[in-house]
């Protein structure tokens, strides 16, 4: 029998703030250090969870803002 490593993962299901990615990534944050502070080496977050709206909204957002914009935002986390 091989050894397998245990994994404790969160699942979170919330939503995210339509329109507002910079208050989504920071309620993202807030979910993941929650679920880290409670044991959990990986959070699971709904697909889509990050964008805040439709998903031409969410290209018009890159654009405008660039994708280094959004990696400093990730990088924080």
């Amino acid at each position: 029998m091989s050894w397998k490593p245990v994994v404790t993962a969160a699942v979170v299901q919330a939503g995210s703030i339509l329109f507002d990615t910079a208050r989504t990534l920071d309620k993202l944050a807030d979910l993941a250090s929650d679920a880290a502070a409670r044991g959990a080496y990986l959070a699971v977050f709904p697909e889509a969870f990050v964008g805040g709206c439709p998903n031409g909204c969410a290209r018009s957002y890159i654009a405008e803002s660039g994708p280094s914009a959004l990696m400093s935002r990730f990088q924080k986390i």
